[in-house]
This record gives structure tokens, sequence and C-alpha cells, in this order.
């Protein structure tokens, strides 16, 4: 399952330019209302997601082998919060 980690707006425009999807970032930018309430939101971070599929994650039948992380660019962040959810997942296991 592909999923990003937590990822801030500034850092996504700025991975988005380097990576050739300008023109998609040029049409956001005129769409100021859009763009204002995509700053001000809550950057997103997937512990509610994960917290939700942790009851899933040994059932064969629904076979969920792992999470592959977009890191975008930002590897120390990641590992961090990746550390950080597996520990606080292991915790609550062992409680």
């Amino acid at each position: 399952m592909d999923r990003p980690a937590g990822c801030g707006l500034s850092k996504l425009i700025s991975l988005s330019l380097r990576i050739g999807v300008g023109q998609s970032v040029k049409v956001l930018k005129m769409q100021k209302g859009l763009l204002r309430k995509m700053i001000s939101a809550k950057p997103y971070q997937p512990d509610d997601l994960l917290a939700g599929l942790e009851p899933y994650l040994g059932d064969p039948e629904i076979n969920i082998p792992g999470f592959h992380l977009f890191s975008f660019n930002d590897i120390e962040r990641t590992e961090r919060w990746r550390k950080e959810t597996f520990e606080k997942f292991n915790a609550e296991q062992h409680a």
C-alpha cells in the first residue's frame, strides 16, 4: 500500500516544480481560494489511517504485506515519523 508521509504544502510545491508538474502548480496558484484553503489546512498525517488499518494488518485474508512511504525528499523526517509510529503501535499492542 503506497501512502505519503507527512508533508507540508511548500515542500510539495517545491518538489513538484523540480519534477515537472509546474503547469499544475501554476493552475493551482490561479485558484486563489483553493490555494488559501490548502495553505490554512492542517498538513496531512496518515496516523488515523494506520490506526484504522492496524487491526487488519495480520489478517491473511486481507493480506496487507506492508507500506511504501513517500518521503518527498525528506527522508530524516519520514524515518523519524516511521520509528515513532511503530513504537507507538507496538506499545499499544503490548499494553
